[in-house]
C-alpha cells in the first residue's frame, strides 16, 4: 500500500460520511414537511405559503447530494481498487471456479 494514496482515500471516506449526514438531515426535513402538509393540507392553499416550493427545494437538494455520493463512492472504489495487486490468489480462484460451474 502506497502511503501517498492513503490521504486521498481518507479524504474520500470523510466526504462520503459528511454527505450521508447531510442527506439524513435533508430527509428528516422532508419527512417533517410531509407530516405538516398531511396534518394541515389547507395551509398550501393560503396565499404566501411556500411549503411546496420548500419541499421541491429539499427534494432537489437530496437528489444533488445523492448524485454527489455516487461520484464520491465511485472515486473511493477506484482508489481502493488501485491498492489491490492485480491477480491476487483470491481473484484467480474465483475466475477458475467460474469456469467449472455446470
Amino acid at each position: 500500500m502506497s502511503s501517498s494514496e492513503i490521504p486521498g482515500i481518507l479524504e474520500s471516506s470523510r466526504e462520503l460520511d459528511r454527505l450521508r449526514k447531510e442527506q439524513e438531515e435533508v430527509l428528516l426535513e422532508i419527512n417533517k414537511m410531509h407530516k405538516k402538509l398531511q396534518a394541515t393540507p389547507e395551509v398550501v392553499e393560503k396565499p404566501g405559503d411556500s411549503s411546496l416550493s420548500r419541499l421541491k427545494s429539499l427534494y432537489t437538494q437530496a437528489k444533488d447530494l445523492s448524485e454527489h455520493e455516487v461520484n464520491i463512492s465511485s472515486t473511493l472504489l477506484s482508489q481502493l481498487n488501485a491498492l489491490l495487486p492485480s491477480g491476487t490468489p483470491g481473484q484467480q480462484r474465483r475466475r477458475i471456479g467460474v469456469g467449472y460451474k455446470l
